[in-house]
C-alpha cells in the first residue's frame, strides 16, 4: 500500500489532480486494520481515518492505535461510568483513561511474558495528534501499590517505564527486579542511545489496590517538559538501572485513595 501511494503521489502537492486515487488505495487495507493517513500541507495537518475510531474533543482527535483498540472500546462500553461527565478540550482526561487501560494491559503482558515483542505499531500504545502529526506517548511511568487497612502502602506487582528512542520502544520494568525490553521499529533509522541519562516522566500512573475492600483507586498525572516531575529514572545505554520517586506526592495519593475507596466509580480532575 505504501509503495502504491508513493507511486501515485506527485513531487508537488499542486500536481495532485485526483485525490480520490489515494483514498481508493487506502481503502484496500484489511477489514481488521486500523489506519490513519495524514495530509500535511504547509503547516496544517489533516487526518483521514480509514476504518479506525477515536475521541473527538473540541478540535482534536485522540486515538488508541494497534491491536489494543478493540479491547479498549469494548472496555469503555462495559464501563460507561468511567467516562467523564464533561469532555475537556485539551484531551487530557481522555488520554488519562486510555493510558490507564493501556498500562494495565502492558502489566498483563509483562506477567505472562508474551506480546511485548509485537508492541511496535500495535499492542497498547497511545497516540495523539499535535502540530507535527501523530505522536506516541512516551516517558511514561506506571507504578502498582497495595494499601493496607491502616493506610500503609508498599509496591505490588510490576511497575514499568516506557521510553522511545526515535521509533524504537524501550520498556523497562522495575521493582521487583529490573529488565528492559527493546522493541525495534521496522521503519526509520535507529537513533544513537545516550550512554547515560536521567529522565523525568511526563505521565505518571499510580494504581492503588485497597486491601480492606479490594477496590482500585488510580491516579494519572501529567507533567509537561517545562515543568518536570520530581520523579526520575536513570538509564544506561537505554537500559533502566535506577529510579527515584516523589514520595510526598505518593503519600498524598494514598491519603486521597483511602478517602475515595468507598465512594464508588467517579472522576476528579485537579489542575496545579
Amino acid at each position: 500500500m505504501i509503495r502504491e501511494i508513493d507511486d501515485a503521489l506527485p513531487l508537488d502537492e499542486s500536481d495532485l489532480r485526483d485525490p480520490e486515487i489515494i483514498l481508493e488505495i487506502l481503502d484496500t487495507c484489511g477489514a481488521n486494520t486500523e489506519l490513519v493517513a495524514l495530509l500535511i500541507s504547509a503547516e496544517a495537518v489533516y487526518p483521514f481515518c480509514v476504518r479506525t475510531r477515536g475521541f473527538e474533543l473540541g478540535n482534536k482527535r485522540i486515538y488508541l492505535l494497534g491491536s489494543g483498540a478493540s479491547d479498549f472500546f469494548a472496555y469503555l462500553q462495559a464501563h460507561p461510568d468511567l467516562l467523564p461527565n464533561q469532555e475537556r478540550a485539551d484531551g487530557l482526561v481522555a488520554r488519562a483513561i486510555m493510558l490507564r487501560f493501556a498500562a494495565r494491559a502492558m502489566v498483563l503482558q509483562l506477567k505472562i511474558g508474551t506480546g511485548i515483542r509485537d508492541s511496535w505499531g500495535g499492542g497498547f500504545e497511545v497516540a495523539f495528534l499535535d502540530r507535527d502529526g501523530f505522536r506516541k506517548i512516551g516517558n511514561l511511568m506506571f507504578r502498582a501499590w497495595m494499601v493496607d487497612e491502616e493506610g500503609g502502602y508498599h509496591n505490588s506487582g510490576r511497575s514499568f517505564f516506557l521510553r522511545y528512542y526515535g521509533q524504537d520502544l524501550h520498556l523497562s520494568w522495575f521493582n521487583p527486579g529490573e529488565k528492559t525490553y527493546v522493541v525495534r521499529s521496522p521503519i526509520g533509522k535507529p537513533l544513537e542511545v545516550p550512554e547515560y541519562e536521567e529522565v523525568r516522566p511526563e505521565w505518571v500512573l499510580d494504581v492503588f489496590v485497597m486491601k480492606k475492600n479490594g477496590s482500585f483507586v488510580e491516579f494519572a498525572r501529567f507533567q509537561p517538559p517545562h515543568r518536570p516531575a520530581s520523579d526520575r529514572v536513570h538509564l544506561e545505554n537505554g537500559l533502566l538501572v535506577g529510579w527515584a520517586m516523589d514520595q510526598q506526592y505518593v503519600e498524598q495519593c494514598v491519603k486521597k485513595a483511602v478517602k475515595a475507596a468507598d465512594k464508588g466509580a467517579h472522576f476528579e480532575m485537579i489542575r496545579y
